[in-house]
Parts: C-alpha cells; sequence; structure tokens
C-alpha cells in the first residue's frame, strides 16, 4: 500500500511541477537520451510518452529543447497577453480567473490545514496547485497508523477528485490536445488525462483494501 501511495504522490507533484514551473532541463534530458522512464498505466499515458518521445527527436540538443519547451509553457499558461489555455478552475467554472473556485479552494486547503508557499504567486485554483494539494493528501498517509485517519484522508482525495479536479481538468487537458501551439504540452495532457482516469480506480481499491481489513 505504501509503495502505491508514494507512487501516486510522486506523480501527483511530477504533475504539478509541469504546469506551476515548465518542463525541468532534466526531464528534457532524459526524453532526448531515452531515459525518460514510465509505467504505462492505460492507453493515455502510453500515448503521452509515445507524443514526449516524439518531440525530443525532433529538438537537436537538451539546451535547445528546455528552451523550447519552456518557451510553449509560457506560450500556453503564462502570456504575455491572455494565455492560449488558461490553467485556472475559475476561467472553466465562471469565464474569469479568481472566482467562487479560488475561494472554494482556499477554503478546502485551511481545512486540510494547507497553505501554500510565501513565494508562490499562482491562485489556489491553478491546475499545479490542486495537483500538489493531492499529493501532499498522498504525502500524509505515509504518517497514519489508524485505519480510521487513513480511510478519512481517502475520502477526502475521493471527494476531491470528483468535486473538483475531474469537474474541469479534462476539459483543460482537450483545450491543450486542440491548441495549435501546443507540441510538449499534448504529451503532458495525455499524461494527465489518463492518470486522473486511473486515480478513479485507484482510490476505490484502497479504499476498499482498508475496508476490509
Amino acid at each position: 500500500m505504501r509503495e502505491i501511495m508514494e507512487s501516486r504522490r510522486d506523480f501527483y507533484y511530477f504533475l504539478s511541477w509541469l504546469y506551476l514551473e515548465g518542463p525541468p532541463q532534466e526531464l528534457v534530458e532524459d526524453l532526448i537520451n531515452g531515459k525518460f522512464q514510465l509505467e504505462h498505466r492505460n492507453k493515455d499515458m502510453q500515448e503521452g510518452i509515445r507524443i514526449l518521445e516524439e518531440w525530443a527527436t525532433s529538438v537537436e540538443d537538451v539546451r535547445e529543447g528546455y528552451l523550447d519547451a519552456q518557451d510553449e509553457f509560457a506560450r500556453l499558461f503564462v502570456g504575455p497577453g491572455k494565455p492560449l489555455v488558461s490553467p485556472y478552475q475559475s476561467v472553466y467554472e465562471e469565464g474569469a480567473p479568481y472566482g467562487k473556485a479560488t475561494l472554494r479552494m482556499k477554503e478546502i486547503y485551511a481545512e486540510a490545514e494547507v497553505s501554500k508557499g510565501t513565494g508562490v504567486k499562482e491562485p489556489e485554483d491553478h491546475i499545479g496547485m490542486e495537483l500538489a494539494f493531492m499529493g501532499l493528501l498522498c504525502n500524509r498517509i505515509s504518517s497514519l497508523v489508524d485505519k480510521s485517519e487513513i480511510l478519512k484522508n481517502l475520502h477526502t482525495q475521493k471527494e476531491f477528485l470528483n468535486e473538483q479536479m475531474l469537474r474541469w481538468m479534462p476539459k483543460f487537458c482537450e483545450d491543450i490536445l486542440k491548441s495549435e501551439r501546443a507540441f510538449f504540452y499534448r504529451g503532458v495532457a495525455m499524461l494527465t488525462l489518463g492518470f486522473l482516469e486511473e486515480e478513479k480506480r485507484n482510490i476505490e481499491q484502497l479504499i476498499a483494501s482498508y475496508e476490509l481489513e
């Protein structure tokens, strides 16, 4: 169980970093050198890996690839100007950032006794923040012993996935896939879609396992 939790935690943090900071140079280097390894959990994730590996063949060296991927990250999610694909839940629910979803995320994080770091500029409903929150919940289980507390944590994860993340992240990923300016992030979008789909089963199976103990 602990190994599953750690694997889920690491992948949430991995996706969170990609949406908050852009691709790190180490990832680009691994892709170019054929060293990027990820379990093919379903067809969407397998397709995401294929797209990333295909992208890696289009760049000449690590430096060029890193700058290209970072430039794409900025064009899609940051600007200048209006992002081509908005990374905020409020935009998908209300058509503008800093809306009710932002306040709702603040309340959810506060209830879980989580606060964003002082250096984090993005609002609480940014996709990277929500993914990081789920990673943190996964990480917390490693320190829990009482079964009731573990189940409470898992039910919090289930509720957050179903009532928040799945309400808008699939559409966000679809918008990336439809963008003519997305290349590297087409792969990331497919990884995200596949992982979210897998998570629905993962959490249900974990809850069932602990309830049977």
